[in-house]
């Protein structure tokens, strides 16, 4: 009988924003040392129907609707999510939806046929597939979404990797709720999301569909980024595909010792960014990265990245650094001397090292941006287009407290949760700090321009009642 572990993975937190900069990441595990072969969880695509693994939804469907919403518009939206995948086209893996096979039993929901009978009623057999399940989930949760992978690890033309026998799709049981009715953009990028989990994905930080609801900029019409595609094209990519990209590789270190899940972007100056976390060793390998020149930098993960593993020989977590400095290579936070990597199709670019200063904490982290127009109106995340009468970006954060550094005027944005934020004008003298009153603060940061200020206390929300920077 396989032995199987499950690795659920919390999906969206709606009482959190993320945005320091992280990776595509999977289901990792090291079989040997010195640790620095990473051996994956995914589907064995030679166990597949025509390499295609198919999502059933496996229960009668939300206890309860959004106003306006029904059961046919759910399935029409994972319908959408399953073809969002399936477009990948660097990609050998196909994804498709089985529709509706309950009612059912088991992981699947109460009554009815197992998910393994819906399967068998499909012609499926035992092939692995996911299913989609509608749950009661934790207060602020949208979804969630995971593998179950067999602990015994085989070898195929495809390498060595732990293969998937189910995976899993938990959706809101009521549309009422976030992430709101199923024809809200909100609930579409949700699914895609939570169906990323269940085909070997962890969450990323780069904006992409596998990041944070708050700062994903994905959308219908544009449901993946470059991260989705590399993550997903890493672990099934084509034959031909490797041939048109390349890669950055390297190694993170601090005090001559490996940092263990550090985040390593690789960014165009146009914004695009693709990255990794570096292994137990401290090296790295960005994979997948279409020809171009990079900015490359180095961060630490947030304390609630909620990021799973990676494990070592007997399944057990591998402890990963502590807090440390972000910097761009060749290790700098000027923006004036940040190094272009250039990287070429199927040539790797080697040696991008960085050598990185310890940290208590890390200083900010889960940043939401806003832009406003002069009529107040807001855009998050922040949009940068002077065609549009932008006259502020600014930015809310978790963090450590730091003091102001400003000789300008600062935008703020000061908001409650669920409530809209408003934007707040203030000239900083240059030598302020920010005065903890009784109030808990919490963190803010605002960017206009050359100025930048900070000012917070770890995991409290920013007001603007809390802070009396005397304005000018």
């Amino acid at each position: 009988m396989t032995r199987m572990r499950s690795r659920i993975v919390v999906g969206l937190a709606a009482a959190l924003a993320a945005t320091p900069a992280g990776a595509y990441y999977h289901y990792v595990h090291y079989l040997q040392s010195p640790y620095n072969t990473p051996i994956y969880e995914k589907f064995d695509l030679t166990q597949l129907p025509d390499k295609t693994v198919t999502f059933l939804v496996t229960d009668p469907g939300p206890a309860k609707y959004g106003p306006n919403d029904d059961f046919a518009s759910v399935l029409s939206q994972i319908q959408q999510a399953a073809a969002v995948w399936n477009g990948v086209s660097s990609s050998d893996l196909r994804v498709a939806f089985g529709g509706e096979q309950g009612p059912v039993q088991g992981v699947a929901g109460p009554g009815g046929a197992s998910s393994d009978q819906a399967a068998n009623v499909m012609g499926l057999g035992n092939a692995p597939g996911g299913d989609v399940v509608f749950a009661d989930l934790p207060p602020g949760l949208l979804g969630m979404g995971g593998v179950t992978a067999s602990t015994t690890p085989v070898t195929n033309s495809s390498g060595t990797f732990f293969p998937v026998i189910r995976s899993t799709v938990l959706l809101t049981n009521d549309t009422s709720q976030a992430p709101g009715p199923s024809y809200m953009e909100s609930f579409f990028t949700t699914t895609v999301h939570e169906m990323g989990h269940a085909l070997g994905l962890q969450h990323t930080f780069v904006g992409a569909a596998m990041s944070y609801s708050i700062i994903r900029n994905t959308s219908h019409a544009n449901p993946l980024d470059q991260d989705d595609i590399a993550g997903l094209s890493v672990l099934y990519g084509k034959a031909a595909y490797a041939a048109t990209v390349g890669s950055i590789s390297g190694q993170v270190t601090s005090n001559g010792q490996p940092v263990v899940m550090a985040s390593v972007v690789a960014v165009t100056p146009a914004g695009d960014g693709i990255s990794t976390l570096t292994r137990p060793d401290g090296t790295y390998r960005i994979d997948g990265l279409p020809p171009n020149n990079y900015w490359v930098y180095v961060s630490p993960l947030p304390p609630d990245a909620n990021i799973r593993g990676p494990y070592d020989p007997a399944g057990q977590p591998i402890a990963w650094s502590g807090p440390f400095e972000t910097l761009f290579y060749p290790g700098t936070r000027n923006p004036a001397q940040f190094g272009l990597v250039p990287v070429t199709a199927n040539t790797p670019a080697t040696g991008i090292d960085f050598s990185v200063g310890a940290r208590s904490a890390v200083p900010m982290y889960d940043i939401q941006t806003y832009s406003f127009s002069v009529s107040g109106a807001y855009t998050s995340p922040a949009l940068v287009n002077n065609a549009q009468n932008l006259v502020a970006i600014a930015a809310q954060a978790y963090g450590s407290t730091r003091r102001f550094r400003n000789r300008s005027r600062c935008w703020a944005v000061s908001r409650t949760r669920n409530s809209r934020p408003t934007l707040r004008r203030w000239r900083w003298p240059s030598t302020f700090r920010c005065r903890r009153l009784r109030e808990p603060a919490g963190g803010i940061f605002c960017l206009t321009s050359a100025m930048i200020c900070t000012c917070c206390r770890a995991d409290s929300r920013w007001s603007a009642r809390t802070h009396r920077p005397s304005p000018r």
